[in-house]
């Protein structure tokens, strides 16, 4: 460690906002000595928000003791684990950071957290630590290497959203049905090809976001989840739209589009509060009249079908042209 380095940990350590206005100054425009003050404090700058040193001055003004102890039996600094000092934080986005990162490996230690994300992360598994944080309500967790889930996951009984899109997750993790406030589930970009019946269990989920899987039929069990406002199949291998689906009276988005639909049933009427409806690219070539029923529908998207001119104009006497779009 040279002279500059340690002129400014000492100036940082002192905790001083004069001292601070000096580091910045010291570390424009070189690069060096910026570098070593990111890789040495990135976890505080990080936490929050900061991307670059500008932030400094702020975070020190925020944390109040020292972080450093001086140890006389070996005659050197310790660096405490910036966790330990930081305040109750409710909300903590941690993306785009590799899986051995001190504060992914001390979450335990965030009990106050209710929100939580740690998208592209590298995970290979679910980290266990995030069952301890029995306050979260928000957890997010996509675009990982994650197939599988511990069963402490039911420890989250206050979650109410979980988004764990872009994993390898061939089968419905099951660790799911023990969460007991889930609203809101996000499984899109994985590899599922069917959902297990007891799917049901899950009374007050309102958003269900599955696209981009590998599924041939909608399973029987949707038609139960009666509280969903949002649904999401697009991008599967879908060949027909069941009859059930008319039990769906609470749902506002239905999107369905890039799968290989060819009749749309008339249950479809029973859904008197949807607003959006996608079915492109698929290969329907009629749409039935029942659709003309639903009076809060603002959007049928229809583009990329084997839908002719004629029957085009047969759609528009029951829903406006301006509700409907071909392209």
């Amino acid at each position: 460690m040279d002279a500059q380095q340690q002129h400014i940990i000492d100036l940082i350590g002192s905790h001083e906002s004069a001292n601070i206005t000096l580091v910045l100054q010291l570390i424009k425009g070189n690069k060096a000595l910026k570098d070593f003050c990111i890789e040495r404090y990135m976890p505080i700058i990080r936490y929050f928000g900061g991307k670059s040193l500008r932030s400094l001055k702020s975070i020190y003004d925020k944390i109040k003791y020292n972080y450093r102890e001086y140890r006389h039996a070996t005659n050197e600094y310790i660096y405490i684990t910036p966790l330990e000092l930081f305040p109750p934080i409710q909300i903590l986005n941690f993306n785009y950071q590799t899986p051995n990162h001190p504060i992914l490996k001390n979450l335990e230690q965030l009990n106050t957290l209710r929100e939580l994300h740690l998208n592209f992360n590298q995970f290979k598994q679910f980290p266990r630590t995030i069952c301890l944080l029995n306050k979260l309500t928000n957890l997010s967790i996509a675009g990982n290497h994650i197939a599988s889930l511990p069963t402490q996951l039911k420890n989250l009984e206050q979650l109410s959203i979980l988004d764990l899109s872009a994993n390898l997750f061939a089968q419905f993790p099951l660790e799911i049905l023990e969460l007991p406030q889930l609203e809101e589930l996000h499984l899109a970009e994985n590899k599922l090809k069917e959902l297990p019946p007891a799917l049901k269990k899950c009374t007050h989920l309102s958003i269900l976001n599955l696209n981009r899987n590998q599924l041939k039929e909608i399973p029987s069990v949707i038609g139960e989840l009666t509280n969903l406002k949002y649904l999401s199949l697009n991008h599967n291998q879908l060949t027909e739209l069941p009859d059930f689906v008319g039990n769906l009276v609470n749902l506002e988005v239905f999107k369905l589009n890039n799968n290989n639909l060819t009749i749309i049933p008339k249950s479809i009427s029973k859904l008197k509060k949807l607003k959006h409806i996608d079915l492109s690219h698929n290969q329907l070539t009629d749409l039935p009249s029942d659709l003309g029923e639903l009076s809060n529908i603002d959007m049928v998207v229809l583009a990329k079908n084997k839908i002719d001119k004629a029957e085009r104009k047969r759609i528009s006497k029951f829903i406006p042209i301006y509700k409907t779009r071909y392209r």
